[in-house]
């Protein structure tokens, strides 16, 4: 399907001397040009959509989180209607009655957004709407990251797959990777004492690994059959890779075994980052290992471990050291 304009046809030259019905006929096939071919359904469009973003190696999670808020507009909106006739105002609606948080709001947002950019490069539709719909602003949520007795509870709690459990708590805690990018890690990826993670916008960095953490992977995959380099570095059992979704439900059972509450994979990314600005690390090199773009989100860290200042002084006062 082809949802290009008719950019081919060519408007007849103007005479010097122009009547009106030359005038009406210049008009028609000069809008005609400016218009989409057909109209096209959101269906329709959707469907493009994604074949475009398939061509385009989205990652698996992204089309996953499109996919759900594609599903829930068409609900909400009807699938036959004109994508070209879709307003503000229908947007706008959507957003405003969706059951979720301010942060899941504003990924469907982006999603729209994403779809309406891909519509307007193709010719399907006149104007971004989605762009003059303020996106939702997510809460800032209180940082709290694990205390020690939390992991050690969450370690003493593992019960099942005792080894690939571990390897996975020491791993998050060690790498503050996201967990997106630890169930898409292959054994490939480990390279000696570090490993390459394939964080969000298909970005690869180097990520290093404590003596500890890799003990425990190696232990782990001793105990794997039928592996190659492709296979996944934390598998499910029949050999297959975890999702975000498994590893989730897996730390949540954890957590509630061992009392440790809000147990999930991102608080693991919190603790690394703040312990690792705790125990001396710098903001750039922090903002290197997380896969952050900006350093706003590292500045948060910064700002929750800078409660520590002042044990920090005095350890490290050259007036107290120097017992001057």
């Amino acid at each position: 399907m082809s949802f290009t304009s008719n950019s081919n046809m060519s408007l007849p030259a103007i005479p010097g001397t122009m009547n009106i019905s030359y005038l009406f006929q210049f008009l028609f096939l000069a809008q005609s040009m400016l218009q989409p071919t057909a109209m096209i359904t959101l269906e329709q469009a959707i469907d493009e959509f994604f074949v475009a973003k398939h061509a385009a190696h989205f990652s698996p999670n992204t089309i996953n989180d499109y996919s759900l808020t594609m599903r829930r507009f068409k609900e909400f909106i009807g699938p036959e209607i004109p994508i070209s006739e879709i307003s503000v105002s229908h947007v706008r609606s959507f957003l405003a009655q969706l059951p979720v948080s301010a942060k899941t709001a504003l990924n469907a947002h982006v999603a729209l957004s994403s779809l309406w950019t891909w519509a307007l490069t193709e010719g399907v539709v006149a104007d971004h709407v989605v762009r003059r719909v303020e996106p939702p602003k997510p809460e800032s949520r209180l940082i709290i990251p694990y205390s020690l007795d939390d992991v050690r509870r969450l370690l003493a709690a593992i019960d099942r797959d005792a080894e690939r459990n571990r390897a996975i708590l020491l791993f998050l805690l060690d790498t503050g990777v996201r967990a997106s990018e630890l169930t898409g890690i292959q054994l490939c990826d480990l390279r000696g004492e570090s490993v390459t993670v394939l964080g969000k916008g298909s970005k690869e960095r180097e990520v290093p690994l404590s003596e500890r953490t890799l003990r425990a992977v190696l232990d782990y995959l001793a105990l794997r059959r039928h592996t190659n380099k492709n296979s996944p570095l934390f598998a499910v059992k029949g050999g297959g890779p975890m999702n975000r979704h498994t590893l989730r439900r897996m730390l949540e059972r954890l957590g509630k075994r061992a009392g440790v509450p809000d147990t999930h994979p991102h608080r693991f990314r919190h603790t690394f980052a703040v312990n690792y600005l705790r125990n001396g690390g710098d903001a750039i090199s922090l903002q290197k290992l997380l896969g952050h773009s900006t350093l706003d989100m590292v500045k948060r860290y910064v700002l929750l471990a800078a409660g520590d200042l002042a044990a920090i002084h005095r350890r490290a006062s050259p007036v107290g050291n120097w017992k001057l």
